[in-house]
């Protein structure tokens, strides 16, 4: 039976959903760091996500994730042999998560850490690939918070949202190439290409078919 494995954030679970929708199952329970970005490596037997982490004193809904307590999880997809890959405070607030599963590395959005990051699927060598902005000051400002990611891995390029403020029409979709070359600094990039601003809130990415075309969510707009 071919299933969705979605996060269900108000129960705190993972849970598998038929594609009609008429039968839920719970693969994971304690679900309790605000998980956000999913990817499943059927090849493995894998699933991986990301946590924003426990939600900053104050915060609503998770509203608030300034705190850098996000991490990286991986489990069996029957649920079990639930891991830590990426410990919790490598990294501020982990949003949508993509993967190269042929070359072993994930790719996911940092949103407060303003910061695209990988690492290999045992979460080493974690590393940045853009850096939108640096200092406690800069990660409060919404347009530099990344949350949606996708990755072309025939043309080898990196796409992802910049939101900004809430329906704030600040929203921005960048491009730039996924190999950062040696001796380049992940802050300072010179081949980030802007494809489109002024969007009310872009989130998260998918390329369909052969990465001719690209799709999002853009919370800000109407459905």
């Amino acid at each position: 039976m071919t299933e969705l494995l979605v996060l269900n954030d108000g129960k705190q679970e993972m849970q598998a959903v038929s594609l009609d929708g008429t039968r839920v199952r719970t693969l994971i329970t304690g679900l309790d760091e605000l998980p956000d970005g999913i990817v499943v490596d059927q090849a493995r037997g894998h699933v991986y996500w990301t946590n924003m982490g426990a939600p900053d004193p104050g915060s609503t809904g998770g509203d608030l994730a300034y705190t850098r307590n996000g991490s990286l999880e991986r489990a069996d997809l029957d649920g079990g042999n639930r891991v830590t890959i990426v410990p919790r405070a490598a990294f501020t607030t982990g949003k949508q998560l993509t993967a190269d599963f042929d070359a072993g590395v994930l790719y996911w959005c940092d949103r407060e850490g303003t910061q695209v990051l990988s690492c290999n699927l045992d979460g080493s060598d974690l590393r940045p690939l853009v850096i939108t902005a640096v200092g406690e000051e800069a990660a409060h400002i919404d347009r530099n918070h990344c949350v949606g990611i996708a990755v072309d891995l025939n043309r080898r390029l990196l796409y992802w949202t910049q939101k900004g403020a809430p329906n704030a029409g600040e929203g921005r979709i960048f491009r730039a190439p996924l190999d950062l070359p040696p001796g380049t600094s992940a802050r300072h990039r010179d081949d980030i290409e802007l494809l489109w601003k002024d969007l009310p809130e872009p989130i998260d990415l998918h390329l369909l078919g052969d990465g001719a075309t690209l799709v999002w969510t853009d919370r800000g707009d109407e459905p």
